[in-house]
């Protein structure tokens, strides 16, 4: 589980850095993906812990459709590019 809140971590500050740097659509990627991770370890917490991670990436992926709204909404739903 450790694994899970350590790489959602790293991806959180991947997609901070990248949305100050103007790449949103890498930034939106690290989110949704730290999101998933969250979702996992979740799985795997306390009742009290499952529910604080839950949250957390519930922020995560309203933080990344506010991103795909500022990008015009060219991504797909989960990240993926539309041609793709």
């Amino acid at each position: 589980m450790k694994y899970y809140v350590d790489k959602s971590a790293e991806h959180i500050e991947k997609g901070i850095v990248k949305q100050k740097a103007g790449d949103l659509r890498s930034a939106r990627q690290n989110f949704l993906r730290a999101a998933e991770l969250l979702y996992q370890a979740a799985e795997k917490s306390t009742p009290a812990l499952r529910e604080r991670r839950i949250q957390r990436a519930e922020e995560l992926i309203s933080r990344s459709k506010e991103l795909s709204s500022m990008m015009g909404g060219r991504e797909g739903q989960y990240g993926g590019n539309k041609s793709e």
